[in-house]
Formats: C-alpha cells, structure tokens, sequence
C-alpha cells in the first residue's frame, strides 16, 4: 500500500495543498520524510542515547586513554549490527603505565565511552553526560563483537553530579562479570540502579590489561545499538 502525504505549497503568495503518493515526492521530500520518521522513532523509543548505533560517526561517543597513540577508536562501516557503522576501539600499545598511576607492574587502561566525556580513568568529567534520576533504575542492552581480549572487558555506567563532575566508578550492575568478546555479534542485557547523587551518566566499555597478556597488541571491539532507558529493551 502507498503511503499518502499532505503536501503544502506556496505558489504566487496562495497556499496550495494536494494529497501525494510516495511516486510524486521528490528524492529530497522522500529524505525528509525518512528524518523525521527516524527522529520520531528515536524519540519515543525511551532510549537515552543519542546515536546509539554510531551512524552519524563519533558525535556522543568519546573515549578515554593513558597516553597519546595508546589506541585508536572511532566508527567504521566495515562492521555493523545494524545499519552501517558501528563504534570501535583498536589497542596499538597495552604494556604501558599511565602517567596518573604507580604500580608495580605493566598496565594498561583504556576505553570507549558511550556519551561524552573527557579525561583519564581517574580524572574524568562529563558535563554533558545523560540526565538521569538518582535512586532509579535503568536498564541497559548492547551488541558487542571483537577478538584479542583474553582478559575480557568491563561493562560499566560511571555517575556524575549535576555539573558532570566528581566522578564515581562504582555503580553496581547486574553485568558485574567481564566480557570475553567473540568474532560474531553478541547481545547483553541488564540494570543498574542510580545511587543518591547521581545526575549524569556514561556507559563505559572499559580496557584492564596487564602485563601484555589480559589484551594483545591489535585487540579490537566493536559496539552497535546502545540502548539506556527506564524500560526493559525489546
């Protein structure tokens, strides 16, 4: 069936309207129709991130690293759970201290943020993290794919305060184990529930590795369809 569409036109100063078809549209109409489908459906859809499935490339994603050349991460359209891109990250050094850390052995933390942030692992801020309500719970899904991360990754909402400061690395998760990733696309699911003084949130895919062995040189993951929201997703 056709779908039909009110289109309103000015000629000579008269408004002048007509019922048309998907044949008449033009291509530029037929995008715009697309847009705001795509918007409306994101907008109702209960989900707090904004672009979940990294198609319109890094806006609202950022990372974090120890060093300078430590990874490289952005989006790419040679891996995709759905519609073209995904997010990734890329290890290219994980036998490295970070400058902010004193430890007795080689180790390496990195990660791939779902929102924005800036910083490091223990200087991190997000002053335009997602708004959330303290003391409610939130429930979570994403697809992840990769290899080289024997180690695993951790899963976890880091929590700001009204201003995207004051950083806090422990909000408890029903995904409390780390993920070993796989060469196919994998869905995982949960919650967490926001602490007293919780304002903002990011969702962080984060990189722990020790001694070149947790991760290999190369290591790389891929991120699709981020979902965050107050109902369980489909």
């Amino acid at each position: 069936m056709k779908r039909k569409y009110l289109s309103i036109v000015f000629l000579a100063g008269i408004v002048v309207s007509c019922i048309c078809t998907d044949d008449c549209l033009s291509e530029t109409s037929k995008q715009q129709v697309k847009k705001v489908q795509a918007e409306k459906s994101k907008n109702t859809s209960g989900n707090l991130i904004r672009n979940p499935g990294a198609e319109d490339d890094i806006d609202w994603w950022s990372s974090f690293i120890p060093y300078q050349n430590a990874i490289s991460w952005g989006t790419t359209d040679k891996e995709a759970h759905t519609g073209k891109k995904s997010a990734y990250l890329v290890l290219l050094n994980c036998n490295v201290i970070p400058d902010d850390m004193i430890l007795s052995k080689p180790f390496f933390e990195a990660g791939l943020i779902v929102g924005k942030s800036t910083g490091t692992y223990y200087r991190c801020i997000a002053p335009e993290g997602y708004q959330v309500k303290p003391n409610t719970k939130y429930y979570f899904s994403f697809w992840l794919k990769g290899k080289g991360f024997t180690g695993g990754l951790s899963v976890v909402p880091w929590g700001f305060d009204d201003n995207g400061s004051s950083c806090d690395r422990f909000i408890k998760s029903t995904l409390d184990k780390k993920i070993v990733t796989s060469d196919y696309w994998t869905e995982y699911k949960g919650y967490f529930t926001m602490k007293e003084t919780t304002k903002k949130i990011v969702l962080v895919f984060y990189v722990n590795a020790k001694d070149n062995i947790d991760a290999t040189q190369g290591a790389t993951f891929y991120v699709d369809d981020v979902y965050i929201g107050l109902t369980e997703p489909k």
